[in-house]
C-alpha cells in the first residue's frame, strides 16, 4: 500500500497543481486546436483516398463525419500511436504542408452539396437507432470525461494520454452534435412533409366544400325549376271545348294543338290575350262614356242647385194656398230638416212611420208629427252626451272652443257630484225631440202616442192618451191612459227595461227597475224598441262581443214591425169601443143575446139582473171572497173592475168582474158570492157548488161562446143567471135548506145533484123543449 502524503506535501502539491492548471488552460486550448487540425488532416486524407471533395480550413472543420468514419480514424490513429511514438505538432504541420494542395470548390456549390447530403442523411435516419447511439455516445462521453477529470486530479499526467482523451471527448461531442443536427433535420423534414400533406388535405377539403356547394346550388336550381309556376297558371282560361268553338283557326291551329298540350296552352293564352285586348278597348270606351255622363250629371246638378232657392221662394209664397187645401209640403220639408237632429232610434221610427203613412195613404188612419226643442238638440249634437265618470270633464276649458261647447263642458262639470235625486233625474233624462202618433180606428176615439228617447238608458219609451171626440166615445174609467197599450203583445207590460245594460245603471242610483219612473218617462214596451229598429238580446244571451252590433238601430227591424204594431193598436181601440158599448148596455141592464145563441139558454130566467157598476181596485180587494183571486195573481191593479148584482126572491148574488185592457183576447174573470137569508154567505172558499158555478162561467162559457167574443160579458152574465136558478131550485131537493122552498122548480133536469160534492146540472141542452144535465 502506498504511503499517504503528509499535510504539507498535500498543500504543496495543491499549489503546484493549481499553478499547473492555470498554465495548462491555455495549453489545453492549443492542444484542442492542434487535435482538430490533425483530425481534419486525417479526414482530408481519407476523403482524398475515397475521391470525395473536401475543403481545408484552418482552426475548424466544416465536414460532418459519421460515427464509423470517426471510429475507424480513431482506431487507425490509436494503432499507429501504439506502434510508433507520436509525432510532434510541428512535424505534422510540416508533413501536411508538404502534401499537395486540396481541390477547392465554390462556397455556394459546397453549401448546397453539404445541405443536400445532410438532408439525404436525415431522411434515411432511423430515429430509434439514432436515439440508442446517442445514449451510447453519452455514456462513452461520460466515461471519457471521468477519465479526463481523474487525469487532471492526478499529480502527474501523461500529456499524450490526456490529449488522446481530449480528442476522444471532442469526437464524442462532434458525434452528438451530428446526431442532434440530423434529428433536427429529420424533425424539420417530417414537419415539412406533414405541412405539405396538410396543405394537400386542406386543398382537397376546400375543393370538396366547393363541389358540395355547387351540388347544393344545382339542386336548389333544379327544385326551383320544378316548382316554378308561371303567372299564366293563375289565369282562369276558358274550357278547351269553348276555346275550339269560339277561337279562330288562326289561333287554335287544331292539328298541332290537339296533339301537343304545350302548343294548346300557348294558343289558349294567345286567345286570352286577344280577348283582354278587346275588353280593354271596351273598358276605355265605357270610361269615356262614363266621363261624359258624369259631366252631364254635374251640369244637371248645378242647374238643380240653382233651382233650389227658387223652389224655396215658391213654397214660401204658396203657404197660404197649402193651408187652404190641406197640403203639407212646407211642414214636411221643415220636419225632414229637423229630423237630422234626432237620435238614431227616433230617426228610424220617424222615417219608417212617414214611409208607411205615404205608402198606405187613405188606407190607414195615422198622423206623424215631430215636436221638441231644436236649440237643445243642436247642443247635444255639438257636444255628445258622455258618462259622468269621463275623465274629460276634469280638463281645463280651452279658450279656443266655441261658447256652446264651453256651456256644455260647464254643465258637465256641475253634474259630477249630484244628489241621489238629481242622479235619478239625470239617468232618465229625455232627448229634446219626441215623435207623436195619432192613431184612430172606425167607431172609436183616436189615441195620441208619444215616443221619447232616454239618452242615458238608450231606450225608447211610450206614453198614450185618448183623444176625446164627442161624436164617438167619451173617455172615462173604461179606458186608462196608463194601461191602454199594456199587453198589446203577450207579456209586454212595459214595466221592465229591455236593455240588459240598464241594470248596472239602476244599481248606481239604488233603483231596481224603470217601473219606478214610468209616470215620468212612459213605458219601454218591446214593440216600441222594434219600431225604433232596435232588437235587444235577452239578458241570458248578453254577450259583450256582439252587443253593440245587436243594439244598433236597423231600418229593416222597424219596417218588419210597424204594420203589425199599428194593426194591434187599432184592434185595441176597436175592442175598447166594443167593450164600451157593451158596458153601456150593461149599465142599462140590457143583456144582448145573438139570434144564434138563443138556443143555448132556457126561454125563462127567474133571477133578475139588478145593477152593473164600475169599482176600483181597493174596493175589489175589500171583498173577502175575492182574496183567492188576488193570491193567485189572476187579477192585477191595471185591470178594470166591475160589480154586478143579481136577485131572486130573498137570495142576493154579488159578482165581481175583472176585465183586462186587451179584452177580448183575455176573457173576463167572475168571482161570485150568494147570500140567502138563513144560510149566510156562500162563495168559492166555502161552497163547492159556487166553485162549480165559477168554473161554468169562467171556463165552459169560453168553449160554448167562442164565436161571440165581443159580447162575452153579456153571455157570461146570462149563464150566471141560469146557474143561480139551478142552485136555488135544487137546494131544497138536496136538503140543504130547512122548511118549504120559496123557489119553485121551473127548470127541467133529471137529477138535482150527483157525486160527493153534490154537483148541480148546469149544462143546458136545448133539444126537446130544453133540459139540464150534469157535466162529466
Amino acid at each position: 500500500m502506498a504511503k499517504e502524503p503528509s499535510r504539507s506535501d498535500r498543500d504543496r502539491l495543491d499549489r503546484s497543481n493549481s499553478g499547473g492548471r492555470r498554465d495548462s488552460s491555455s495549453s489545453l486550448r492549443e492542444r484542442e486546436r492542434d487535435g482538430r487540425d490533425r483530425l481534419a488532416i486525417k479526414e482530408e486524407k481519407r476523403l482524398r483516398n475515397e475521391g470525395e471533395p473536401h475543403v481545408k480550413s484552418g482552426g475548424s472543420s466544416s465536414s460532418s463525419p459519421n460515427k464509423s468514419d470517426l471510429s475507424s480514424s480513431k482506431q487507425t490513429s490509436s494503432s499507429s500511436s501504439s506502434k510508433t511514438n507520436p509525432m510532434p505538432p510541428t512535424e505534422s504541420k510540416m508533413e501536411v504542408d508538404k502534401d499537395p494542395l486540396p481541390v477547392t470548390l465554390d462556397k455556394k456549390e459546397l453549401y448546397e452539396s453539404v445541405v443536400e447530403h445532410e438532408n439525404n442523411l436525415a431522411k434515411s435516419l432511423d430515429a430509434a437507432k439514432s436515439l440508442s447511439e446517442g445514449h451510447d455516445i453519452c455514456a462513452q462521453l461520460e466515461k471519457n470525461l471521468q477519465e479526463i477529470m481523474s487525469m487532471l486530479s492526478a499529480p502527474t499526467t501523461d500529456e499524450d494520454d490526456f490529449e488522446e482523451k481530449m480528442e476522444e471527448g471532442l469526437v464524442k461531442i462532434s458525434s452528438l452534435r451530428l446526431i442532434n443536427r440530423m434529428m433536427k433535420l429529420k424533425l424539420k423534414s417530417v414537419k415539412d412533409e406533414q405541412l405539405s400533406v396538410r396543405n394537400d388535405v386542406d386543398s382537397d377539403h376546400l375543393l370538396l366544400q366547393n363541389l358540395l356547394y355547387e351540388a347544393t346550388h344545382l339542386q336548389n336550381q333544379v327544385a326551383a325549376v320544378q316548382d316554378y309556376k308561371g303567372k299564366d297558371e293563375s289565369i282562369d282560361l276558358i274550357p278547351v271545348e269553348q276555346f275550339y268553338e269560339e277561337a279562330p283557326e288562326k289561333i287554335t291551329k287544331t292539328k298541332a294543338t290537339k296533339s301537343d298540350p304545350h302548343l294548346l296552352r300557348i294558343a289558349r293564352l294567345e286567345y286570352e290575350f286577344v280577348q283582354r285586348q278587346k275588353l280593354t278597348e271596351d273598358c276605355n270606351s265605357l270610361e269615356k262614356e262614363k266621363e261624359s255622363a258624369s259631366k252631364r250629371i254635374d251640369d244637371t246638378q248645378g242647374k238643380l242647385d240653382s233651382i233650389g232657392p227658387l223652389l224655396n221662394s215658391v213654397l214660401e209664397a204658396t203657404k197660404p194656398l197649402q193651408q187652404i187645401f190641406g197640403i203639407e209640403i212646407s211642414s214636411k220639408k221643415e220636419q225632414n230638416e229637423i229630423a237630422q237632429y234626432l237620435p238614431a232610434e227616433l230617426y228610424v221610427l220617424f222615417i219608417q212611420s212617414n214611409a208607411f203613412r205615404e205608402a198606405n195613404a187613405g188606407k190607414t188612419d195615422l198622423v206623424v208629427n215631430l215636436h221638441g226643442n231644436l236649440e237643445a238638440a243642436k247642443e247635444l249634437i255639438v257636444t255628445p252626451e258622455e258618462d259622468e265618470e269621463d275623465s274629460d270633464s276634469d280638463k281645463e276649458l280651452d279658450p279656443d272652443v266655441t261658447e256652446t261647447s264651453r256651456r256644455q263642458l260647464m254643465r258637465k262639470k256641475s253634474s259630477i257630484n249630484l244628489s241621489p235625486e238629481d242622479a235619478k233625474q239625470k239617468l232618465i233624462e229625455k232627448h229634446p225631440f219626441w215623435i207623436e202618433w195619432v192613431v184612430s180606428s172606425k167607431g172609436s176615439n183616436a189615441v195620441l202616442i208619444q215616443f221619447f228617447y232616454l239618452i242615458k238608458l238608450k231606450i225608447v219609451t211610450v206614453k198614450a192618451k185618448m183623444v176625446d171626440d164627442v161624436k164617438k166615445i167619451p173617455t172615462g174609467e173604461i179606458v186608462s191612459s196608463d194601461s191602454l197599450l199594456e199587453d198589446l203583445f203577450p207579456g209586454d207590460k212595459g214595466l221592465n227595461s229591455p236593455n240588459p245594460a240598464n241594470q248596472y245603471l239602476f244599481q248606481k242610483v239604488d233603483t231596481k227597475e224603470i217601473a219606478d219612473f214610468v209616470s215620468e218617462t212612459g213605458r219601454p214596451f218591446l214593440w216600441a224598441q222594434r219600431l225604433a229598429g232596435v232588437e235587444f238580446p235577452p239578458l241570458t244571451d248578453h254577450n259583450d262581443a256582439n252587443y253593440e252590433n245587436l243594439t244598433r238601430p236597423k231600418m229593416e227591424t222597424s219596417y218588419l214591425n210597424i204594420e203589425n204594431v199599428l194593426k194591434s193598436i187599432q184592434s185595441r181601440l176597436s175592442n175598447q169601443a166594443t167593450l164600451h158599448n157593451q158596458l153601456k148596455l150593461l149599465e142599462a141592464k140590457n143583456l144582448q143575446i145573438p139570434t144564434d145563441a138563443k138556443e143555448l139558454f132556457p126561454a125563462k130566467l127567474s133571477t133578475t139582473f139588478k145593477s152593473w157598476e164600475s169599482i176600483n181596485f181597493p174596493t175589489y180587494c175589500s171583498y173577502s171572497f175575492a182574496q183567492e183571486h188576488l193570491r193567485t195573481d189572476i187579477v192585477s191593479e191595471e185591470n178594470l173592475f166591475f160589480r154586478a148584482c143579481l136577485e131572486r126572491g130573498r137570495a142576493l148574488v154579488t159578482a165581481l168582474v175583472t176585465l183586462t185592457p186587451n179584452f177580448p183576447e183575455t176573457p173576463p174573470v167572475f168571482c161570485i158570492q150568494l147570500e140567502k137569508e138563513g144560510n149566510g154567505e156562500r162563495n168559492s172558499t166555502n161552497d163547492a157548488v159556487i166553485r162549480d158555478l165559477e168554473c161554468e162561467v169562467n171556463i165552459y162559457c169560453l168553449e160554448d161562446f167562442q164565436q161571440w167574443p165581443k159580447i162575452l160579458v153579456s153571455l157570461q152574465l146570462l149563464r150566471l143567471l141560469q146557474g143561480i136558478d139551478i142552485i136555488l131550485e135544487t137546494d131544497f131537493m138536496v136538503e140543504e135548506s130547512a122548511g118549504p122552498s120559496e123557489f119553485t122548480r121551473e127548470k127541467l133536469f133529471l137529477r138535482a145533484s150527483t157525486g160527493r160534492n153534490l154537483r148541480r146540472p148546469f149544462k143546458y141542452c136545448g133539444t126537446g123543449g130544453g133540459y139540464f144535465l150534469h157535466r162529466y
